[in-house]
């Protein structure tokens, strides 16, 4: 409800599993997709908290951002820093 509505979303979630890019990645047992995962729920998780703080979204944001960093150091980052600001 932040940016979009649920159709949109939903049709976002569609597409994205489908994708056969997001699946050729997820096949090849690359780390693309799993850091991509555990940033999207830090990004959602920070987006809920700038509405309506509850101490445990910090905690779970914290703990994905923390997930992407042991998958991907530099990515773990990037991701720290945007969301910081």
């Amino acid at each position: 409800q932040e940016l979009f509505d649920r159709r949109i979303a939903r049709i976002a979630v569609i597409l994205l599993c489908v994708s056969p890019w997001h699946l050729f990645m997820a096949m090849n047992f690359m780390t693309h997709t799993v850091s991509m995962t555990f940033a999207l729920l830090a990004a959602l998780l920070t987006a809920q908290m700038r509405r309506d703080y509850r101490w445990w979204r910090a905690l779970v944001a914290g703990g994905a951002i923390g997930m992407t960093s042991l998958v991907r150091p530099l990515e773990g980052l990037a991701v720290a820093l945007l969301l910081g600001f």
